[in-house]
């Protein structure tokens, strides 16, 4: 909430000045809609990996499960992207709960390739 209010260095405030491209990745980044796009990804991404863990078999694996991973996936990628490219890599790169985030999502990227698609080759 303190980014939205403009009370942090990354906030509304700090938009200030910035280009109308900038504010328009925050208002995207910041807007609840966004925010429940991602919560709601981290909560199916969460029920795939116990209903479709990387160990099963590839029989009990559908395509719409590896699919709906890579979507997740892809919504945490988009979401790092947009709010590194308005805080400035730097910055966002600076704070250790986005190292973590950006290393969570690297981790979990990497996990996708080397268990979904390198290990059996795509379902499609």
């Amino acid at each position: 909430l303190d980014a939205l209010t403009g009370r942090l260095e990354s906030g509304l405030a700090s938009m200030l000045g910035r280009t109308d491209r900038i504010r328009a990745i925050f208002a995207l980044q910041t807007h609840s809609a966004w925010t429940s796009l991602v919560a709601a990804a981290t909560g199916l991404h969460c029920a795939l990996l116990i209903i479709a863990p990387p160990s099963a078999p590839r029989a009990e694996r559908s395509t719409l499960a590896v699919l709906a991973e890579l979507v997740c996936l892809t919504i945490y990628a988009v979401d790092i992207a947009l709010k590194a490219t308005y805080m400035t890599p730097k910055v966002f790169f600076s704070k250790s709960w986005q190292q973590l985030y950006a290393g969570y999502v690297l981790a979990l990227s990497l996990d996708f390739l080397v268990t979904r698609v390198m290990a059996h080759p795509p379902l499609l």
